[in-house]
């Protein structure tokens, strides 16, 4: 008979567990995965409108048309640039893009996710 000490290894139950945290977190991270992807598309649309040359002279329409466009380029469903978007003017030629929107991620059953996003970029 062996003793506690020469025994090694995880026990069928120990392999179990380790295998559903596994598939737990592989699930998490499909589920969570795409609306990630489609926040750096906003992120990096927003900031693009932000820094085209003169976009700090241009109207709150102006802005919200080119932010659509970009929202259409990078094939944008999530959000809409007529509704969730807000320019905020800051003096004279210069102003602040902002967009704040949740997104619901349902995982399991009852259980949802709650992701919130936040991007200010300022036009000058």
């Amino acid at each position: 008979m062996q003793t506690v000490k020469q025994q090694q290894g995880i026990t069928m139950w120990g392999m179990m567990g380790l295998a559903l945290i596994g598939i737990f977190f592989v699930l998490l991270f499909f589920k969570l995965f795409p609306p990630y992807m489609e926040d750096m598309k906003i992120g990096s649309a927003i900031k693009r409108v932000a820094n085209q040359p003169g976009a700090g002279s241009k109207g709150p329409a102006e802005l919200v048309e080119s932010i659509d466009k970009m929202f259409q380029i990078e094939d944008i469903t999530r959000v809409t640039a007529a509704k969730d978007v807000e320019i905020i003017p800051r003096g004279e030629n210069a102003r602040l893009i902002k967009l704040e929107y949740e997104v619901v991620v349902p995982f399991a059953g009852n259980i949802s996710i709650l992701l919130e996003f936040d991007h200010a970029a300022e036009a000058r």
